[in-house]
């Protein structure tokens, strides 16, 4: 879902991807892909890091998102708590602004719509297939060591 939510930030679509895992391969026919990096390039020049790693304290926060623009930065813990930084002034946004959801309801409550309305997909289908391409591009990439284009 994060490569997803990177396309819905940048409004971009991924041109390419590279990945690479925490101490390479354990054998040569095993990746290490729960401890991974991949990093990927927008058709309008953004970059998008994806950082999965399961080797962690279990405490730290599970899932952050930072966004570097417009001489401005945003950091989003959890989904329950974002930062937002512009001319060394920090605003933050808790409560009932933000909560945690991870689109189940949303993505079943879409889905019978769509079905009832007669659409086979509620939202822009390429995006579907770029966010999948991104996905075996980046396993692709773990294989080759070389960056993937889509």
């Amino acid at each position: 879902h994060f490569v997803d939510f990177m396309q819905f930030l940048t409004d971009a679509k991924p041109v390419s991807a590279w990945s690479q895992t925490v101490g390479g391969r354990a054998r040569e026919d095993v990746i290490n892909e729960d401890n991974t990096t991949v990093y990927i390039a927008f058709d309008d020049g953004s970059l998008g890091t994806l950082v999965y790693v399961s080797n962690g304290d279990k405490s730290y926060s599970k899932e952050r998102v930072e966004v570097f623009c417009d001489n401005a930065v945003g950091v989003l813990e959890n989904f329950n708590s974002l930062r937002l930084v512009r001319d060394g002034r920090t605003n933050k946004v808790r409560g009932s602004i933000l909560r945690q959801d991870k689109g189940h309801e949303n993505e079943i409550r879409q889905f019978v719509e769509a079905v009832a309305a007669g659409k086979m997909f509620p939202v822009d289908f390429e995006d579907y297939v770029l966010t999948t391409r991104v996905t075996f591009a980046a396993l692709d990439s773990q294989k080759s060591g070389e960056s993937v284009s889509l």
